[in-house]
């Protein structure tokens, strides 16, 4: 219970934040049958025993995202079509079936068994991902190593 209403107080604090314009454009739910049918699968599929805490419906614009936040404190961002845009699990590590082969190959060839991907982003030129050991590191849309990130 306490880490729900902690996790509601930050949802507020991130809402006022925001500003003005963009407060008045954010919801703030419980409802998992608000976020895109996708997102909702997405869910189930590779988190089925966390809690949903909150979700934060951001609109700007045309633009629609799904800030999503489970009890654990793990947090997924979903675009409008229900892909996954960012998935943060802390200290723990993301899903293997979430993680694309390429990427999942690059960590196991270069770095020991006790480090994972506990981060991973979708930028425009691919995706940014943070292991367990602080390190980041960027790939292509194809999913080859670019570089390391500071």
């Amino acid at each position: 219970m306490r880490q729900q209403q902690i996790a509601l107080i930050i949802a507020l604090v991130l809402l006022v934040v925001l500003g003005h314009h963009s407060v008045a454009s954010n919801k703030l739910t419980k409802n998992e049958s608000r976020l895109p049918k996708l997102s909702q699968e997405f869910i189930k599929k590779h988190f089925p025993n966390e809690k949903i805490s909150f979700v934060i419906i951001d609109k700007e614009g045309m633009k629609t995202t799904y800030e999503l936040m489970f009890t654990s404190g793990k947090e997924i961002e979903f675009y409008k079509n229900g892909q996954w845009k960012e998935i943060d699990t802390k200290k723990e590590a993301i899903p293997q079936s979430i993680i694309p082969s390429s990427l999942r190959q690059y960590v196991k060839e270069n770095f020991p068994n006790d480090v994972y991907i506990v981060k991973m982003e979708k930028k425009f030129w691919g995706i940014e991902v943070k292991l367990s050991n602080k390190l980041e590191l960027e790939f292509n849309r194809q999913g080859r190593f670019l570089r390391y990130d500071n």
